[in-house]
């Protein structure tokens, strides 16, 4: 089943068309380093933001896609996500997390 996910996300999301602001505009390298730390406020802080921005996409959609799904969870479908291409924004990782949900 991960290996569907990965490959599905990895193909199933265009690039954003909007201007991103906060962690998520950082690379999932970024992502990958700030999670490794052992300062709980860095972690919370980019864990946080991605949480808040898949609400947002969730509330915007009006689906409740993140119902059933711990945070944990998330966490390490975007770790996998990041690492497969630490280049790109921690943002787009997140998205493609959100339209995998949604389907």
């Amino acid at each position: 089943m991960l290996r569907v996910l990965v490959v599905f996300l990895m193909v199933a999301s265009p690039a954003m068309a909007v201007t991103i602001k906060g962690v998520g505009a950082g690379s999932c390298s970024d992502w990958t380093d700030k999670r490794g730390q052992t300062d709980p406020t860095m972690k919370f802080g980019v864990e946080s933001w991605v949480l808040g921005y898949m609400s947002a996409i969730a509330e915007d959609k009006k689906r409740d896609i993140l119902n059933g799904t711990d945070a944990e969870a998330i966490f390490k479908e975007v770790d996998i996500l990041c690492a497969l291409k630490p280049g790109q924004l921690t943002a787009d990782a997140a998205r493609r997390l959100v339209d995998y949900l949604s389907k």
